[in-house]
């Protein structure tokens, strides 16, 4: 059991390459096939079985009582999903319970799922956003059309007008961190799109 906490706590850093000195030598036949089922499952329930869309990420894992040289009795971690689509969150929390239930009955084990909180896909407004992608095809800006899983005040602003949302790209793809960093010239651009589409939705 160890051993795979440690192999699987190495694979959730997602790493490119995972070097392993016979990490199943102490696991019989059937306990690393399920051991490996688990990792590949984790990874295919967000990209296979749910939407294009559905995005996932265990953001917080907690083992208790966390001693090196101690047996967990315990582990908490969250699961992060989120979609444009409803059915695609409600396809991976099915799929995960589906998968703890059949771990739990091969290990001998228990588990609980929470729901610690839930918030409905917020789509904008298809004015605005055409609005938007019109400017940055005047302007022979690139672009490219994504979804946003942040919770952004623009979310809260969609109940009270119609809401887009214009992003910059920072260098490397670094976020909400120290080392995030965007040109000024691509902030000049998102500013020129920004005033592209006002002008347009304001019919000028």
């Amino acid at each position: 059991q160890v051993q795979m906490v440690e192999i699987i706590k190495a694979v959730s850093y997602n790493s490119k390459i995972l070097i392993m000195d016979e990490p199943t030598s102490s696991l019989s036949d059937k306990e690393s096939e399920v051991l490996f089922k688990i990792i590949a499952n984790l990874r295919e329930i967000v990209t296979e079985k749910a939407n294009e869309t559905t995005v996932g990420t265990v953001g917080r894992i907690n083992c208790y009582p966390n001693e090196p040289n101690v047996i967990p009795e315990k582990v908490t971690f969250t699961i992060d999903v989120r979609d444009t689509d409803q059915n695609g969150i409600d396809t991976v929390e099915k799929e995960v319970r589906a998968l703890a239930e059949e771990v739990c009955q091969t290990y001998h084990l228990k588990f609980t799922m929470e729901q610690l909180s839930e918030t409905q896909p917020i789509l904008f407004s298809k004015e605005v956003i055409d609005a938007i992608e019109l400017s940055a095809t005047n302007r022979k800006t690139s672009f490219i059309k994504m979804n946003s899983g942040a919770l952004h005040d623009s979310c809260l602003m969609n109940d009270v007008t119609q809401v887009g949302m214009i992003f910059v790209p920072s260098i490397e793809g670094r976020s909400h961190c120290p080392q995030e960093l965007t040109q000024y010239t691509d902030i000049k651009a998102g500013v020129d799109v920004l005033i592209g589409a006002l002008i347009e939705l304001a019919g000028l």
